[in-house]
């Protein structure tokens, strides 16, 4: 094999051409990597904006759901207190028979649910 007498001006022409094609393959990772860290970041973003609507939407239906709890707890309150006094006025003003108490429980019951629905349906 003939030897390479290279002078040191060529060994440093050739260690620059290797360097600035390790420069150039760096410069082109870096945009690269740059690309990817500003798509991360407008994910992130989206992501972001989307976790506060979600968080809006749920805050909104919490407060659906406790007006919906605080109707029912009035709905059964009244109802309560609808049963104990039709059980006073009965019981006062009437002697009912074994046969009639469970019509007219029946009958209660009956039309408390037909008060409970349209209640329920109104406030909503």
């Amino acid at each position: 094999m003939p030897a390479h007498n290279y002078s040191v001006f060529d060994k440093l022409m050739i260690k620059v051409q290797e360097h600035e094609t390790t420069i150039a393959s760096l410069t082109s990772e870096c945009s690269n990597l740059h690309t990817a860290i500003v798509t991360a970041e407008t994910r992130i973003r989206d992501l972001y904006e989307e976790q506060a609507r979600m968080e809006d939407e749920l805050a909104d239906r919490n407060v659906v759901t406790e007006k919906l709890r605080n109707q029912i707890r009035e709905v059964e309150k009244e109802e309560r207190d609808l049963r104990k006094r039709y059980n006073d006025q009965v019981s006062m003003h009437f002697p009912i028979s074994s046969f009639v108490a469970p019509l007219l429980l029946r009958r209660y019951k009956h039309s408390m649910q037909s008060v409970k629905h349209s209640t329920t349906a109104n406030n909503i």
